[in-house]
């Protein structure tokens, strides 16, 4: 059975429901599929109540390369995921897309996609053109416009200007700029380019970059010093980063500026892991023990079997006037 959708005119076939009955916590109105994006309606899930969201994904690994690892995208990482952009922003809900809920990494876009549904508007900033198109579908499909969701292509580091190379069909996989065919430039900027640029009001020349997500794979200590001036203007409520402590090219890490530079304006820092033999509780704040980072990483990393030159984890930055990491997030043991 085929249908053309309304708003993409993609001709689309149904598939067998079944390949998403492991996941348990989505309830599925209906899901088609052509030979290259597959599209599902989330009516409702267990963890996230009432919801009417189309999403787009990759159909297959054979026409997006990379695509294979995230079938589908609502799955058990994703979810989760889902439910840390509503705890973020019940810090200060969105209304009428006055606040800007953007990530800088964001793959296919699930923290400002979500966000965008919930009334802020989503900017997702990803080097890989392909992963980016595929947020772009989703917000086509659900009748978003750019005042709500807005996908740029571009990569975060701590100066703006210049160009890095990628493949525009994978959605996984870069390139350097000593293969050149079919490859295209994308952009280097700054989170302080990207809010001027989308962030300040006519206003009152404040900005409204209120949640910021950032998972560069190791570089985002760099991305967070190339938002010098963001964070001293403490517009943002809540930051999410993925801190590496340990990788192969560099060994173990000790120093972390871009964490640094947040506290040093404010902002208090905890991380979801625990280490019992240190002790750590998980949800506990590390403020004041970010050289402790690696050691209370340790632990979650040999149990979640990283290879031994690996090592990560997410730190949450929160503006020291709200309230406490434990008192609103679902994942913080009450």
């Amino acid at each position: 059975m085929a249908m053309v959708h309304s708003l993409t005119g993609v001709r689309v076939s149904y598939f067998d429901i079944d390949r998403f009955s492991a996941v348990s916590l989505l309830d599925l109105l209906e899901t088609p599929s052509d030979s290259r994006v597959r599209l599902a309606k989330l009516k409702g899930t267990s963890v996230l109540g009432r919801i009417s969201m189309w999403v787009a994904f990759p159909a297959t690994d054979a026409v997006v390369p990379g695509a294979s690892w995230y079938d589908p995208i609502w799955n058990s990482y994703d979810l989760p995921a889902f439910k840390n952009a509503d705890d973020i922003m019940s810090l200060s809900p969105c209304n009428g897309h006055d606040k800007v809920f953007i990530q800088i990494g964001a793959h296919l876009g699930i923290f400002p996609l979500v966000a965008a549904y919930r009334g802020c508007q989503g900017i997702a900033v990803e080097p890989m053109p392909a992963a980016s198109n595929f947020s772009r579908i989703t917000a086509m499909i659900n009748n978003w416009g750019p005042e709500r969701f807005l996908a740029i292509n571009a990569i975060g580091s701590d100066t703006d200007g210049g160009n890095m190379w990628f493949d525009p069909s994978t959605i996984s996989i870069s390139t350097s700029e000593t293969d050149l065919s079919r490859k295209i430039r994308v952009p280097v900027t700054t989170l302080d380019v990207l809010n001027d640029k989308y962030g300040m009001t006519s206003t009152d020349g404040q900005s409204r970059f209120a949640f910021v997500i950032i998972d560069v794979e190791g570089h985002e200590q760099t991305v967070l010093m190339g938002a010098k001036r963001l964070i001293e203007k403490r517009s943002v409520l809540a930051f999410e980063i993925e801190v590496w402590t340990k990788q192969a090219s560099k060994g173990l890490i000790t120093y972390f500026p871009g964490l640094q530079l947040l506290i040093d304006n404010g902002y208090r820092l905890y991380t979801t892991a625990a280490n019992a033999g240190m002790p750590f509780n998980s949800c506990d704040e590390i403020t004041n023990r970010i050289a402790d980072l690696p050691r209370i990483f340790n632990q979650s990393c040999v149990s979640a079997k990283l290879p031994d030159t690996t090592c990560l984890g997410e730190v949450f930055a929160i503006r020291n006037d709200l309230p406490a990491f434990r008192q609103w997030f679902s994942a913080c043991p009450k």
